[in-house]
C-alpha cells in the first residue's frame, strides 16, 4: 500500500516513495554501525576520515539500491508496462500503487532486472576495486564494500519470497499456473514471511553474540521487520487491485453522493449527509447544475458555532480543477488517481456531466462490502 509519510522522488521518468520511518531507521542503523565499528584512536584511520568515508558509504548503497529499481523500471517501460508507483525499502523496493499488475512474462523480466543491475554494477565496482591504487585506502575500501553490496543485494533479492524479486519470479509462476493473481500472491507472501522469521530470528542470535556481529544483527532484524509489513500489505494491494478491476467507478457512485444545495446553511446539509449512510461527497448544485463537493472533512474549516450561518458554498471544493474521469473506469484506476491529487477525490462523469464524486474511503468501503457480500453467498 501506498506510504502515508514518504519523500517523493521523481527520478528518470520513475515515481518512487521512500517511506519517511523506514528512511529514519535505515539512517539511524547506519549511524550505530559507523560507530560501533570506528577505529580505535590509536589507529592510522583517522576517525574524522572513518566517518566521511562511512556517510559516504551510506550514500553509494542508497544509490545502488535506486539504481536497482530502476533497473526495473527501465525493462516495464521497454515492455510497455507501467510500472506505477515503487516504495523503497532497506531491500528494495514493493509496489505502491493499485495500477494493471501486467502478465506472469512482464512480472518475470521486470522483476528479474533488479538483480542484473546490481550484480552488473557490482562486477563494474569489483574491477574499479581491482585497479585503484592502495592509497588512498578508505577510497578502494569503499568501492569494494559498495561492490559487496550490489552482488549481495543481487543475491538476496533472488530468494523466493514476496517482496524480494525472486518471490515476484515465484508469484508470476503460481500466476501463470493457476491463473490467478491473488493466488500467486499469497504463494509468495507466505514464503516471504518465512523469510522475514529466519532473518528476524537470525538478527536476535547475532544481537547476543557480540559487538560486531550485533551490527549485522540490528541490519537482520530491520530487513526482516520491512519484508513483513511488506508482504502483509501487499495482501491488501493484491484485493483492491484486483477487486478494483471488477467493478466501474459508476457503479460505486450509484445512489451514493447527497445532494444539497449551495445556498443551504452547512448546518442544513449536514442533516442531508448524516442521513445517507455510508455516503459519499456531497454533490453542490446551485440553478440545477452541479458547481462543488462538499466531504464531511470540510466542515472542520468552521467552528461549530458557526454552522447555523455559514452556507455551503463556503465550505463546497469547487469542480474546477478537480480530475475527471468517466463512468466505466475502473475502481483500481480510480484508487490510482487518488493517490495523485491533494484533494483525494475524483469526479465522475457520464457523457461530461458530473453523477458523482469518489474519494478513498468511499472506494475501500465499497469493495469491502463488495467482498463480505459474496462470502456470504458462498457460505449459503
Amino acid at each position: 500500500m501506498h506510504p502515508r509519510l514518504a519523500l517523493a522522488v521523481r527520478l528518470l521518468g520513475s515515481s518512487l516513495a521512500i517511506p519517511l520511518g523506514w528512511l529514519f531507521a535505515t539512517l539511524a542503523a547506519a549511524g550505530f554501525t559507523l560507530t560501533a565499528l570506528r577505529p580505535s584512536a590509536d589507529s592510522s584511520i583517522g576517525v574524522p576520515h572513518w566517518y566521511i568515508a562511512g556517510t559516504l558509504l551510506v550514500a553509494g548503497a542508497l544509490g545502488s539500491l535506486l539504481l536497482h529499481e530502476l533497473g526495473h523500471a527501465a525493462v516495464a517501460r521497454r515492455l510497455g508496462h507501467d510500472p506505477g508507483r515503487l516504495a523503497l525499502y532497506p531491500f528494495g523496493g514493493a509496489r505502491a500503487g493499485f495500477n494493471d499488475p501486467g502478465t506472469p512474462r512482464q512480472n518475470t523480466l521486470v522483476a528479474l532486472a533488479g538483480p542484473l543491475t546490481s550484480l552488473s554494477l557490482g562486477l563494474m565496482l569489483a574491477l574499479l576495486w581491482w585497479v585503484l591504487p592502495a592509497e588512498p585506502v578508505l577510497l578502494r575500501r569503499d568501492v569494494g564494500y559498495l561492490a559487496v553490496v550490489n552482488v549481495a543485494l543481487a543475491g538476496i533479492n533472488l530468494l523466493p519470497g514476496y517482496p524480494l524479486d525472486g518471490g515476484q519470479v515465484f508469484r508470476a509462476l503460481v500466476w501463470y499456473l493457476h491463473d490467478d493473481y491473488t493466488i500467486g500472491t499469497r504463494a509468495a507472501v507466505v514464503y516471504g514471511q518465512l523469510i522475514a522469521f529466519m532473518a528476524f530470528a537470525g538478527g536476535l542470535a547475532l544481537l547476543s553474540s557480540g559487538r560486531d556481529l550485533a551490527v549485522w544483527g540490528l541490519w537482520l532484524i530491520l530487513v526482516g521487520w520491512a519484508m513483513s509489513r511488506t508482504a502483509r500489505e501487499e495482501m491488501a494491494r493484491t484485493f483492491f487491485v484486483v477487486a478494483g478491476a471488477e467493478i466501474s467507478a459508476g457503479e460505486i457512485v450509484a445512489g451514493i453522493n447527497p445532494r444539497v444545495d449551495a445556498g443551504q446553511s452547512i448546518d442544513a446539509a449536514l442533516d442531508v449527509l448524516l442521513a445517507q449512510e455510508p455516503s459519499g461527497p456531497a454533490l453542490v448544485e446551485e440553478g440545477g447544475q452541479t458547481v462543488g463537493i462538499l466531504p464531511l472533512d470540510r466542515l472542520r474549516r468552521f467552528r461549530r458555532a458557526e454552522w447555523p450561518h455559514r452556507t455551503v458554498s463556503e465550505a463546497m471544493i469547487p469542480l474546477a480543477g478537480l480530475p475527471r474521469l468517466e463512468d466505466d473506469t475502473s475502481v483500481r484506476d480510480v484508487l490510482d488517481w487518488l493517490f495523485e491529487v491533494d484533494a483525494g477525490v475524483v469526479l465522475v462523469t457520464h457523457g461530461g456531466e458530473v453523477v458523482g464524486a469518489i474519494d478513498r474511503r468511499l472506494a475501500v468501503t465499497r469493495l469491502l462490502d463488495r467482498a463480505r457480500a459474496r462470502k456470504r453467498l458462498v457460505h449459503r
